[in-house]
């Protein structure tokens, strides 16, 4: 496994800046925010990316093993389950531009959101939806040859809807696995958390291990209803964790995805952390 970092939990004056910071601390993998995100998180907007951008940034990514991108997602008016068809075409137009970026960098993994979940809507709807959606993106995954990850948010907070992927057995879609993600309380679920589906976050990774292209890591505090946080800060067995990841199969990118008012020091003792769970060797 890969341990890396999402520029998002830092700030600098630059995407190519945050970059260098990643890489200086010593990770071996990096997550790119493509969100068209306020000044100071520096996101990319691929659809603005010209050539001579795009060189610096392979540049400055060339000595990571893994390079990650997030997809712009549903608070900048990204959204693929919209009832509007123009918007759910729009949704997709920009996740194409951060898959064409990908492939111009010569990567692979692209993780996307499926936009708020309209309360009105109800789910065999919101399916019809994601089979026209997702067959337009695994398409364009394809051409560009990436993996795609749908991320445990929004839609899929409540696990048990992966199953709709698993019906549609697209070739380069598959699951975002986010931790943190998992335990949220579900209106849909009585209050339970997420995870609560199958009964912890280890029976989740056992039932979709086939589907899983990528892992966002965080602790999650239930007392506080929190997530994003160091490890230590909240309740979650990072060690049960990992291991069950491990064990069913999962060999790629651990990534940690916190809040930028998680300290230095705790950023690197969780790499620590996962360096000595998954015994990874520099």
């Amino acid at each position: 496994m890969e341990i890396g970092l999402n520029t998002s939990t830092l700030r600098g004056n630059s995407m190519l800046e945050l970059i260098g910071m990643i890489a200086e601390k010593g990770f071996n993998a990096i997550e790119l925010e493509c969100n068209p995100c306020p000044e100071e998180v520096h996101g990319i907007w691929a659809r603005e990316a010209d050539h001579e951008f795009v060189e610096k940034l392979k540049e400055a990514v060339s000595g990571f093993k893994e390079v990650s991108f997030h997809a712009p997602y549903h608070f900048f008016d990204v959204n693929i389950i919209s009832p509007n068809p123009f918007v759910r075409k729009l949704s997709v137009e920009e996740i194409i531009f951060v898959m064409e970026l990908a492939n111009a960098l010569g990567r692979r993994n692209v993780t996307v959101h499926t936009g708020a979940k309209n309360p009105l809507l109800k789910d065999p709807v919101i399916n019809e939806y994601l089979r026209e959606t997702l067959t337009a993106l695994n398409d364009a995954a394809v051409k560009n040859d990436v993996m795609i990850g749908v991320e445990v948010v929004d839609y899929f907070y409540c696990p048990k809807r992966f199953e709709l992927i698993e019906e549609l057995a697209l070739s380069n879609v598959g699951i975002t696995l986010d931790i943190g993600h998992l335990c949220f309380p579900q209106p849909e679920l009585g209050g339970r958390p997420g995870f609560s589906q199958y009964g912890s976050i280890e029976g989740v990774i056992r039932r979709y291990a086939k589907l899983i292209r990528h892992v966002h890591i965080h602790d999650f505090s239930f007392a506080r209803n929190k997530d994003h946080l160091a490890f230590g800060d909240g309740n979650l067995d990072m060690i049960s964790i990992v291991n069950t990841l491990r064990n069913n199969g999962f060999d790629g990118t651990l990534l940690m995805e916190l809040t930028p008012l998680v300290p230095m020091e705790k950023i690197l003792s969780g790499k620590k952390l996962l360096e000595k769970i998954t015994d990874w060797k520099q």
